[in-house]
Formats: C-alpha cells, sequence, structure tokens
C-alpha cells in the first residue's frame, strides 16, 4: 500500500504543477558524418552513451562525442560494425587474408584512433571460412555466426573471452538438431540470451535461447504470425523481449510484419500503409525500431512502435531538417535511434535523440554541493507501474540533471542519498522542467524516517570525515559534520514515510 503524508503529496503536486513547462519538439537529430567527404555511412549499433557503429564507404566506423573513427580492415578493403556495448567495443565483421571474419574492437590506448591490435580476429577455424559478428553484451560476450564445414554450412555462434587471454567461441546449433540446417544469431543480451533465426530464408523459424546457453529445439523456438512459415529474430532486451520479423496471411496475401515477442506470445505491431516491415532494435523499456514500407510498397520509412502505436520518425524530427529517414536499426535504453536515412540527398547515419527535461532536485536541509550527492530514478510503466528502468544520474552542483527518455507517459520515482522515494505518475515527457523537493532524513536507506535513523545519527553525532564512527548519511545537511542541525531536519521530518 502507498502511503504519503499529506502535506507531502500536497507539496509534491504544486511543485509538479508550478514547475512542469510544454515543448514541441520531440526530437533532435545529428548526421554522423561520412569516413571520406561527402561520403556515405549507415548507423547499425547504438550504446547507452550514445555511441554509434555501422559503415561507412565500406569500413566499419565508431562514431563518439562528435568523432567518427575509421576502424580499418585487417586485410582487404571493407569491414563492417555491428553493434557496440556500453564499454565501448564494438563487433561486426572485417576483409582478412582468407576469407571475411568477426572482429571485436576497443580503443585501448583511448586515443580516438583504431591502432594497430586494437581490432581482434575471431576467426573461425579454420580460418578460410566465413563468419559475422552482430552483437555484443556488456559482458564482452559476442554473438554472429560462423562457417562450421567447407561446404559454406552456418550456425549461430557465441565467442566469450576466458582467463586464459584468448576466445573460446561455442556453436549453438540450430532448432531442428539436424547439423546440415543454417542458422545465425544476431543479439545478444546482458542476460546471455541469444536470439535468431534457424533454417533456409524461406522458412526460418525465430529463436531466444535460455542465458549462456545452445538452442534448445523444444524451449526456444518463437511462433509465427497467423499463418506464417518464416521468421527471424533481430534485438532482445534484458527483459527477454525480442523484435524481429514473421510473414502472416491476411485473405489471399501474404505480409511481412514486425513483431515483439513476450514470452511464448507474439505481436504483430503493424505497418505504415505497405505490405513489408521489419523490426531492427528493442530498448530496455519495449519501444521498437525499425523499417516499413508505405501504402505505395516503394517508399521506405523507419518507425518507431511504443505502447501499441507504431509511427513514422519523419513525423517526429524538426521542421525543415532536410532529412527522410529510412531504416531505424537501434534503439537505445534511454530513447536515441541510430539508422540511416537521405540528408539532402546523401544516404547518411543518423542519431536522432529526444529533447531532455531539465530535472531540479531539492533535497530538504541539503546545503552541500549536489554533485557529490547520488540519486536513484526509477522510469515505471505508466499502465502497469511495473519497473523498467533503473539508473543512476550525475547532477550538477545545484542539483540539476537532464532526463532523455523516448517521448512517452511514465511514472518516475526519484530517491537521493538519504532521502525518502518521491514518484510523480502519469509524466509525459518531453515536460521542458521538472522540479523535485524531497524528504530528508532516511539513513539506514528503508524510506522511512524512524527511529532506526535516530539512532544511527546518535551513533555519528559530533564525527567528521576520518573519525572512526563518520556515517555520511548521517550528515543530513551535507556539511561535513554531525551536528544538532542534522537532529533538526530529522526531527522535522520524523514519522515521514516516502512513496513506494
Amino acid at each position: 500500500m502507498r502511503r504519503t503524508h499529506n502535506l507531502y503529496t500536497f507539496v509534491s503536486l504544486l511543485s509538479f504543477v508550478l514547475c512542469l513547462t510544454v515543448t514541441h519538439a520531440q526530437y533532435t537529430i545529428t548526421d554522423l558524418g561520412a569516413i571520406n567527404p561527402n561520403g556515405q555511412s549507415r548507423g547499425y549499433g547504438i550504446n547507452n552513451l550514445g555511441e554509434v557503429t555501422g559503415w561507412s564507404d565500406g569500413r566499419a566506423f565508431f562514431w563518439t562525442a562528435g568523432v567518427m573513427i575509421d576502424l580499418g580492415v585487417l586485410a582487404g578493403s571493407a569491414s563492417e560494425g555491428r553493434d557496440v556495448n556500453d564499454l565501448g567495443q564494438v563487433v561486426g565483421w572485417t576483409d582478412t587474408a582468407q576469407a571475411r571474419h568477426p572482429f571485436i574492437w576497443s580503443d585501448l590506448n583511448g586515443n580516438r584512433r583504431s591502432d594497430p591490435g586494437e581490432m581482434v580476429d575471431l576467426r573461425p577455424i579454420p580460418s578460410t571460412w566465413q563468419g559475422r559478428a552482430y552483437g555484443i553484451n556488456n559482458a564482452g560476450h559476442v554473438a554472429g555466426w560462423s562457417a562450421i564445414d567447407p561446404d559454406g554450412t552456418y550456425h549461430a555462434f557465441r565467442w566469450s573471452y576466458n582467463t586464459g587471454g584468448w576466445w573460446d567461441w561455442f556453436d549453438l546449433g540450430n532448432i531442428t538438431g539436424n547439423p546440415d540446417e543454417i542458422s545465425l544469431a544476431n543479439d545478444i543480451n546482458n542476460l546471455g540470451q541469444v536470439v535468431g533465426g534457424s533454417g533456409s530464408a524461406g522458412s526460418r523459424r525465430a529463436f531466444r535461447t535460455q542465458p549462456y546457453s545452445a538452442i534448445n529445439p523444444v524451449t526456444d523456438a518463437l511462433p509465427y504470425l497467423p499463418g506464417g512459415t518464416t521468421a527471424e529474430a533481430f534485438a532482445t532486451n534484458d527483459r527477454s523481449q525480442v523484435a524481429g520479423y514473421s510473414n502472416t496471411r491476411v485473405g489471399t496475401s501474404t505480409l511481412m510484419r514486425p513483431v515483439l515477442w513476450e514470452g511464448t506470445t507474439v505481436t504483430d505491431l503493424g505497418s505504415l500503409g505497405g505490405n513489408s516491415a521489419r523490426a531492427f532494435g528493442i530498448n530496455r523499456l519495449g519501444h521498437v525500431v525499425g523499417h516499413s514500407y508505405l501504402s505505395d510498397n516503394s517508399t521506405l520509412h523507419a518507425f518507431l512502435w511504443v505502447d501499441g502505436v507504431l509511427r513514422d520518425l519523419n513525423d517526429l524530427l524538426p521542421a525543415g531538417s532536410g532529412w527522410v529517414l529510412n531504416e531505424a536499426r537501434a534503439i537505445n535504453d534511454f530513447g536515441q535511434i541510430t539508422g540511416y536515412g537521405a540528408h539532402n540527398g546523401i544516404t547518411r547515419a543518423f542519431l536522432i535523440s529526444p529533447v531532455p527535461t531539465t530535472v531540479t532536485i531539492a533535497l530538504d536541509g541539503y546545503t552541500d554541493d549536489y554533485s557529490a550527492l547520488p540519486l536513484q530514478v526509477e522510469v515505471r510503466s505508466a499502465t502497469t507501474g511495473d519497473a523498467l528502468l533503473t539508473f543512476n544520474p550525475a547532477l550538477s552542483p545545484t542539483g540539476e540533471f537532464s532526463l532523455m527518455l523516448t517521448p512517452a507517459t511514465y511514472h518516475l520515482a526519484f530517491k537521493a542519498d538519504r532521502s525518502l522515494r518521491r514518484v510523480l505518475t502519469g509524466i509525459s515527457l518531453p515536460a521542458g522542467t521538472l522540479a523535485i523537493s524531497l524528504f530528508n532524513g532516511d539513513i539506514d536507506g528503508d524510506n522511512e524516517v524512524t527511529l532506526f535513523d535516530f539512532g544511527a545519527l546518535v551513533a555519528a553525532f559530533g564525527t567528521m570525515p576520518g573519525d572512526s564512527a563518520w556515517n555520511p548519511t548521517a550528515d543530513l545537511d551535507g556539511d561535513q559534520e554531525v551536528t544538532l542541525f542534522d537532529f533538526g531536519i530529522l526531527v522535522r521530518n520524523f514519522g515521514q514515510i516516502g512513496d513506494e
């Protein structure tokens, strides 16, 4: 049961109403450029820092903080980046002297260049066989495919770095158990679940494995849409939701549809009017991106699906942007999307970012630099109340941070170190500005101000940093000592209980 002091509720509502402002633009867009002047590029993967990997002028790139890094090749002339994790590790494929191989790359010395030794060959055995890497999680485990015989049969694979200093590779098999059936892996989440497709293109079956396991034909096959005969999974999040495509029969027509798999349920996400559409990316909040043909069945546009509504991403851009977005390939947890489109007639990788909301935190009685105050933000579903995403933003010295999420309606929970939790419900973002007032005094972190907090304050009374009994959360006002001023804050808020 949610319990909140009446005065707390009134102050929360009042501050929210007074501090909510409206903004009409929902996204900004950035042209990521190209390796060569006036060249072309496509974005394929994005991490939670807004860093992007993809292809430009025949080679893999990594884009970070406005700089496009040409990752080069191991040999030959071609490479392509397909995914990047939050550590900045990029995977994809590259030409080698023998064949096209999967690779992993990272900027080991931080000089924003691709230096010798930074691109590592995840070569198949023997090295004359082909392979690709398409996904990587934050633990550095890689998913893709590799040939398993000289005839070109390939299977989904996972690569994992071991403590001995080399890469182990694991053949994940396929849905039927027939070694001659092809399979491929497209993504791996932080749970270690791999998704992809098994079987030939016309009769492929989407799959999702158990964590760090091979494909189990009994449990891992994902359902088709009604009347479907082929499907493939392209992306998965840490809630085990999966995005991809399935064909389906509607009357006498066979349509290709983007789908969302949750458990064993498959949902048709619709289209922008055309007969063919596919989903390529999904974030932790369950937001899906991909491409769809328009009703003319010849014009391809990028889409965003949120809470049951599929929208043309082009409709969300600022007026006069000069862009036509053709395909959205990946979306991070904060709603940033990469893909490619035509910018003034040139094919370019893009990064579109939701317009941020400026949030200001005010902790009752706190006087110190807010950049030293830990804050936890929890994003919850406005429909179910379920927690979707938790993160810890860095505050400015005066308590501000930029909240960036896919434009939608959420419940938002805020809890600072030593504060009670405050939950705002039904908040539509972007919201311009939000001012969040938090009650102080929760020293033990149980979301109540009780005698246990009083005891903790008494135990730390009179101490300063460096003293054996020093407890930083008992320093409620943040002045680097536990004094009567801290007792005053605790007494003022004694008995308060935060939102659940």
